[in-house]
């Protein structure tokens, strides 16, 4: 009896050999226990923000998280309506204080627009509204927001190959919502925040083609204009010191995230373990916007790879520019490895920084509120991991 317990003694002291032995460069099989992070599961998806409050759908209804100093309150639901149940496009944009709501189970018949108004972490909502100004009432239709926090919608109808960018206006007393055409294309076949793409086939080739289109600020107060943009990365050319321009094809599956500020568009995708970022930032002595206009009323927008790095994104993700330190700002998922939050400097001075957070985490929303009057502070929202407050100049994160 007693070799049996000393048998067993040693067989035990194997195993846990065995582990650490595995283990002794932190990569074995107990390496990732400590880098995750519990799932709260609440699929956050981010309507918008006022100068100190989020709002956004969990899948417990519309919640809000206030901001109090530098911490965000958290989660609280303040309506359980039906209407906030989640459906795949189901999303909000604010308007104002307020939100517009639109319900859309993919049948253009069953689409509902509602107001609805938070005060005092309650809503009233007004549903119903009658939209008009678009032609036909969409079968597809998500908002995104452009550098300035304006809400654009991008929609495509039933019985049209057209897709189009507008944007909208709320009248709250007469319950109407009207939308405004920005600019449209032919041959629609899918976007990525505000950059729509049609396509084409070569008939020698029988290749596709793709063409891109966003509506673009070029830093003026005229509102968007709509352009035709193409992506390039600078070469070393045939004669000794000099650089040409090399156009990129760019794949649209490969686009993960666009933004724009202060006139520049800033294109990220991700292919074959790399991740890129193109943009018009600084690439032009002709003006902020490097872009021309072309015969068919098009502005012309050329973007420059300007850094890649070794990662790579399964889905799509969003992007924060920090404009005063002239980085830009995001998040790479990753399921067993730790997730990855990168700061690219766009002048090239520092290149890349990264900080590593659990694993698993996704971020919804990126979000700059302007009350607290630091410019340096934001604070990330995420699908299941609650809010993470970042400090741009430090490069730091942690839990808000």
């Amino acid at each position: 009896m007693k070799m049996k317990r000393i048998g067993t003694i040693l067989l035990a002291l194997l195993m846990l050999i065995s582990f650490t032995a595995c283990n002794l460069d932190n990569n074995g099989i107990l390496s990732k226990g400590p880098n995750r992070t519990p799932a709260d599961n609440k699929n956050r998806n981010y309507i918008g923000h006022t100068n100190d409050t989020v709002y956004f759908v969990t899948s417990d209804g519309l919640s809000l998280a206030k901001l109090t100093g530098d911490t965000l309150t958290d989660d609280k639901v303040i309506s359980a309506d039906d209407i906030f149940f989640q459906q795949y496009q189901n999303h909000g944009w604010m308007t104002g204080n307020d939100i517009v709501y639109l319900e859309d189970d993919n049948n253009p018949e069953n689409q509902a627009y509602h107001l609805v108004i938070p005060s005092n972490d309650n809503v009233s909502i007004t549903r119903n509204f009658s939209p008009s100004g678009m032609e036909e009432t969409p079968v597809f239709l998500y908002r995104y927001y452009d550098g300035d926090s304006t809400p654009y919608i991008v929609a495509k109808t039933a019985n049209d190959s057209a897709g189009a960018v507008y944007s909208s206006a709320v009248n709250a007393e007469q319950k109407t919502i009207t939308f405004s055409k920005v600019f449209s294309i032919q041959n629609y076949v899918g976007s990525k925040d505000g950059l729509l793409w049609n396509e084409t086939v070569d008939q020698d080739s029988n290749t596709k083609e793709y063409s891109f289109y966003y509506a673009h600020h070029q830093n003026d107060a005229t509102g968007p204009t709509p352009s035709i943009v193409s992506f390039y990365r600078m070469v070393d050319g045939e004669n000794e010191g000099g650089q040409t321009k090399e156009s990129v094809t760019v794949d649209p599956n490969s686009i993960k995230s666009v933004a724009e500020k202060n006139g520049y568009i800033f294109v990220m995708t991700s292919s074959s373990n790399q991740i890129t970022l193109y943009s018009n930032y600084n690439v032009s002595s002709s003006g902020v916007s490097g872009s021309s206009t072309t015969s068919n009323g098009f502005a012309s927008v050329e973007l420059k790879e300007l850094a890649s790095i070794t990662d790579t994104s399964s889905s799509p993700f969003p992007v924060f520019i920090d404009w005063t330190n002239k980085q830009i700002v995001f998040l790479v998922k990753n399921y067993s490895d730790p997730s990855e939050l990168y700061f690219v400097d766009l002048d090239g001075i520092d290149d890349t920084l990264s900080v590593s957070l659990s694993s698993r985490i996704e971020a919804e929303a990126f979000i700059d509120f302007t009350v607290d009057n630091d410019s340096n502070t934001i604070y990330m929202m995420t699908k299941d991991h609650g809010f993470y407050r970042i400090k741009l100049s430090e490069h730091s994160v942690k839990e808000a």
